[in-house]
C-alpha cells in the first residue's frame, strides 16, 4: 500500500510538502500552472525514469527548484514514497519501505531503499517484481491518455505484461538471452583457442619431459646448496649480530664517556676561572709590602744620620731647649706627611725638608736642646715599629694568600689529571669502536663474498632458509655437490623461457579448459532458464491476457453502452515475441479498426483496457494524470464510479478538473501557487 510522498526542492515545490494515501482513490486538483503536474513527475522519477524529457525539462538538473524574483534557489532536488509492507506485498522483508531519490544542482544523483544508497536498477528490479513501471499504464498522464490504442501490437503486448506481473519474467528472459549469447560466444572464441595451443603444448610437454632427469639432479643440488649457503649465512649473520651488538654497548659507553670528558673540563674551566682573583689579591698585597719595605727603608736610613748628627752635637754644640722643642715638633709633623705619601718622590722630598731644618738648628743656631733632638730620634723609632707591624700583617696575608695558590694550583692539577683520564679512557673507547667496526666490515664482507658465490650458482639470497640449523657439509658432500654440478654442465643449459613457456601454456590451457567448461555448463543452465521464463511467458501470459479479454469487453461494453470487445494474440515468427492487437465493434459504428476512433473513444478503449488489467492483475497502485479530459460529463461519471470499484484492491492517484472523478476520491489534494511563485498542498478527508 502507498503510504505517503514527500517532495522538497522539487520542481516548484521549495518547501518540503506531505501527501498522506489512505486506501481507496486519491485526487490532485488545482488550476493549471500550479503544480500538481509535478506530483506526477515524483512519481514518474521514483519509479526510476531517468529521460529529462518525459519528466518535462531539458536536463534532469531542471528538477531543483531554480528560484523566483521572491524565492532563493535551492540545491538539491528530494522525493520519496513510502510503501506499507505490513503484508509482505512488496518484495523486501521490512514492516515499511521507504523509496528516495536525490539529485543536485550539478546533476550528481542518488537513489536510496530504507536510507541505503543502491543503483537505479535496484529500484526499478525492485519495482518490476511489483508490477510497477514508470512507463506504460502504471503512469498514465495527459499525453498517453489513448496509448493502448495508439501504440504497436509489440508495445501493447509489452504494456500489458508489466500490469500483469511479467515484466520480472520478460526481464530475466531478456538478460538470460543476452547472457546466453555472450556465453556462447565466449566458449567458442575459447574453443578456437584450444584449438590453436593444442599443437605447441604437444611439442612443449615432450621437451619438459626430456628434462624430468635435469630436475631432479637439480632439486638435489639446491637441497645440499642451501644446507652449505645456510650454515654459513647463518654464521655471518651471528657473527654480524654479536658486533651490531657490540656496537651498540660501545656507542652507549663513548656517549657516556663524552658526557664525563665534557664534564671535567667544565670543572676545571671552572677552577681555572678562579686564577686572575688569586693572583690580582696577590699582586697588590705584594706591592703594598714593597711600599712599606721603602718607606722603612727610608726612615732607618734618615733615622742613622739624626743619629750621627745628634752624636756630633753633643761632642762640639749645645742646642737650646727651646729650638730643640720645635725641630722635633716640625721632625715628627714632616714624618707624619711622609708616611702619609703614596710615592718614594714624595717621601724623600719630606725627608729633606727635615734634614735641611736639623741642619739648620745644628749650625747656624749656636746652642740646641738635646733632649728635643732624642725625642725625634724617639718618634723616627715609633714609626719604624708602626711599619714593622703593617709588614707582619702583611706577611701573614701574604702567607694566607700562599695557602690559597697551593690549594688553587692542587685542585687545577687534580681537574687536569681527571680530565686526561677521561680522555685517555674515551680515546681507548673510540680505538675499541674501530677495531669492532672493521670487524663488522669483515663480516660483511663475507656476506658479500656468499652473495657472489650465489650468484655464481644461480640462487637467490632470499631463497635460503637461515633459521634451519644446518652443520658443516663433510667432505663426501661437497664432493656430490660437484659432481652434481658437473652432470648438469654435461647435460647442459636448459632454456629458461621454454620451460617458462610450457609452464605457462599449459597453465594457461587448464584455465581456458576449465572456463569452457563452466562456460559450457553456464549455457545449458541459461538455455533451461530460458525455455523455462518462455513457457511462463506464453502459457501464463495467455492464461492470463484471456480474462483481461473477457474483461476488456465487458468494460467496453460499460464505457460505452453497449458494443464488442476483444484481444488477440499475433501469430508471430519462431522465437519472437508475439503481439497483441485489440478489436472492438462499438455500437453504431460500423468498423472495427482503432484507427478509425475519435480521440475520446480512443481514451475510452484504453481506460478500458486499463480497467480489465486491473481487474485480473491488480497492483498496488495507480496514477492518472487527467485521463479523463476527454471524457464528457456522463463518461467520466462512468470512469468514476469504475474508479470507486476498483479501489478496493488498487489505490489510485488521480490528478483531474473533473467534478465526477473528485466525487470518487477518498481523500482531495489542492496544490496552489503562492505570491513567490512555489507550490503549496492542501488537503481535505472526504471519509
Amino acid at each position: 500500500m502507498l503510504t505517503r510522498l514527500s517532495l522538497s526542492g522539487f520542481k516548484s515545490f521549495a518547501d518540503k510538502a506531505v501527501l498522506e494515501f489512505p486506501r481507496g482513490v486519491s485526487v490532485i486538483v488545482g488550476p493549471n500552472g500550479s503544480g500538481k503536474s509535478n506530483v506526477v513527475d515524483a512519481f514518474r522519477w521514483l519509479l526510476g525514469e531517468r529521460d529529462a524529457a518525459h519528466l518535462r525539462g531539458a536536463k534532469i538538473e531542471d528538477l531543483v527548484f531554480a528560484g523566483t524574483s521572491l524565492r532563493s534557489r535551492v540545491g538539491l532536488a528530494q522525493a520519496s514514497l513510502v510503501l506499507d509492507n505490513s503484508d509482505n506485498a512488496w518484495p523486501l522483508q521490512f514492516p515499511e519501505i521507504q523509496i528516495k531519490r536525490q539529485v543536485s544542482r550539478d546533476g550528481e544523483s542518488h537513489y536510496f531503499i530504507n536510507e541505503n544508497e543502491v543503483r537505479l536498477r535496484d529500484v526499478q528490479d525492485f519495482f518490476a517484481k511489483s508490477r510497477i513501471g514508470n512507463r506504460g499504464l502504471t503512469l498514465v498522464g495527459q499525453g498517453n491518455s489513448d496509448s493502448f490504442v495508439r501504440v504497436s501490437n509489440l508495445e501493447r503486448r509489452l504494456m500489458m505484461e508489466e500490469v500483469l506481473g511479467f515484466k520480472d519474467y520478460r526481464n530475466k528472459k531478456n538478460e538470460s538471452e543476452a547472457r546466453l549469447k555472450t556465453t556462447k560466444e565466449n566458449l567458442e572464441r575459447i574453443n578456437s583457442l584450444l584449438r590453436e595451443m593444442e599443437p605447441r603444448l604437444r611439442i612443449l610437454r615432450k621437451q619438459t619431459s626430456e628434462w624430468e632427469k635435469r630436475d631432479e639432479l637439480l632439486k638435489e643440488l639446491r637441497i645440499l646448496e642451501n644446507q652449505f649457503f645456510g650454515y654459513e649465512l647463518r654464521t655471518i649473520e651471528r657473527g654480524a649480530k654479536e658486533v651490531e651488538l657490540e656496537i651498540d654497548v660501545l656507542k652507549a659507553a663513548l656517549e657516556k664517556e663524552w658526557h664525563r670528558v665534557h664534564l671535567h673540563e667544565k670543572t676545571l674551566r671552572g677552577i681555572e676561572d678562579e686564577r686572575p682573583e688569586v693572583h690580582r689579591n696577590m699582586s697588590d698585597l705584594l706591592k703594598a709590602k714593597e711600599i712599606l719595605m721603602r718607606k722603612q727603608a727610608l726612615i732607618e736610613r734618615e733615622l742613622g744620620r739624626l743619629e750621627a748628627r745628634i752624636e756630633l752635637m753633643g761632642k762640639d754644640q749645645e742646642i737650646k731647649a727651646e729650638d730643640a722643642h720645635v725641630l722635633i715638633h716640625e721632625s715628627r709633623r714632616a714624618l707624619e706627611t711622609a708616611l702619609n705619601e703614596s710615592t718614594m718622590h714624595g717621601i724623600q722630598r719630606v725627608i729633606k725638608t727635615i734634614l735641611l731644618e736639623i741642619e739648620h738648628a745644628l749650625y747656624k743656631e749656636p746652642r740646641v736642646d738635646s733632649k728635643g733632638i732624642l725625642n725625634a730620634k724617639k718618634k723616627y723609632e715609633e714609626t719604624i715599629a708602626g711599619l714593622e707591624a703593617e709588614l707582619e700583617a702583611i706577611q701573614e696575608k701574604e702567607k694566607e694568600y700562599n695557602a690559597l695558590l697551593i690549594n688553587f694550583n692542587t685542585r687545577v692539577r687534580e681537574a687536569v689529571r681527571e680530565a686526561e683520564n677521561a680522555r685517555l679512557f674515551h680515546t681507548r673507547l673510540l680505538d675499541k669502536e674501530r677495531t669492532v667496526l672493521i670487524e663488522k666490515a669483515r663480516w660483511g664482507y663475507k656476506h658479500k663474498e656468499i652473495c657472489g658465490h650465489l650468484a655464481q650458482a644461480g640462487r637467490n639470497i632470499d631463497e635460503i632458509d637461515t633459521t634451519i640449523m644446518h652443520e658443516p657439509l663433510s667432505s663426501a658432500l661437497f664432493q656430490r655437490m660437484h659432481a652434481l654440478r658437473n652432470e648438469l654442465a654435461r647435460i647442459g643449459a636448459v632454456e629458461e623461457s621454454t620451460i617458462k613457456e610450457a609452464n605457462e601454456l599449459e597453465s594457461k590451457y587448464m584455465d581456458l579448459a576449465r572456463e569452457a567448461h563452466d562456460l559450457h555448463d553456464a549455457s545449458g543452465d541459461l538455455s533451461v532458464l530460458i525455455e523455462d521464463l518462455t513457457k511462463k511467458l506464453s502459457r501464463d501470459f495467455v492464461k492470463k491476457m484471456n480474462a483481461v479479454s473477457v474483461a476488456f469487453d465487458r468494460y467496453c461494453n460499460h464505457m460505452f453502452g453497449g458494443g464488442k470487445a476483444r484481444l488477440l494474440m499475433d501469430e508471430g515468427e519462431e522465437n519472437a515475441i508475439a503481439g497483441i492487437r485489440a478489436e472492438v465493434d462499438l455500437p453504431r459504428k460500423k468498423t472495427q479498426g482503432l484507427e478509425s476512433l475519435s480521440g475520446g473513444e480512443r481514451s475510452l478503449v484504453s481506460l478500458a483496457a486499463l480497467f480489465s488489467m486491473i481487474a485480473v492483475n491488480p497492483p498496488p497502485f495507480l496514477i492518472l494524470d487527467e485521463v479523463d479530459a476527454a471524457l464528457d460529463e456522463k463518461n467520466a461519471r462512468r470512469f468514476a464510479g469504475v474508479l470507486r470499484d476498483l479501489s478496493l484492491k488498487t489505490q489510485f492517484v488521480v490528478v483531474t478538473h473533473n467534478r465526477s472523478t473528485m466525487e470518487a476520491a477518498h481523500v482531495l489534494y489542492g496544490v496552489t501557487m503562492d505570491k513567490d511563485g512555489t507550490s503549496r498542498i492542501l488537503s481535505l478527508r472526504l471519509e
